[in-house]
């Protein structure tokens, strides 16, 4: 196994998150350097770096992207859209590090729809 996002080996079900998952990654380095979509992302005690394009589209009212103790290195496009008026929420032990593009649309109502939960 690899660290790279789109290896279905690396997730549990052996399938990459779509866009209506929730991704959580614990203890993990993991490296998107493709377009991918997602509901959701947890990230616990790990780095997510992005060099392709990462866009989280949560329509629920909880945050797009939880990070505790996680460190997310932005390096092209990350785009959180999201009902929560912060749309992200990283505790003190979590920092983002941006080369690129940081887009966050948040305060509209959404709805929830049938998701899955892959661990990475």
């Amino acid at each position: 196994m690899d660290n790279k996002w789109h290896t279905a080996a690396n997730w549990n079900f052996n399938a990459v998150p779509g866009a209506r998952d929730t991704a959580i990654i614990e203890n993990a380095f993991v490296t998107v350097d493709m377009n991918h979509f997602i509901a959701k992302v947890i990230l616990m005690d790990s780095q997510l770096s992005i060099s392709g394009s990462l866009t989280v589209n949560n329509n629920n009212s909880s945050d797009g992207i939880i990070a505790k103790d996680s460190d997310i290195i932005i390096h092209s496009s990350l785009e959180v859209n999201g009902a929560n008026r912060n749309g992200t929420n990283l505790d003190s032990l979590s920092s983002t590090t941006n080369f690129g593009e940081v887009i966050i649309y948040c305060g509209h109502a959404g709805i929830l729809n049938a998701s899955q939960i892959l661990r990475f």
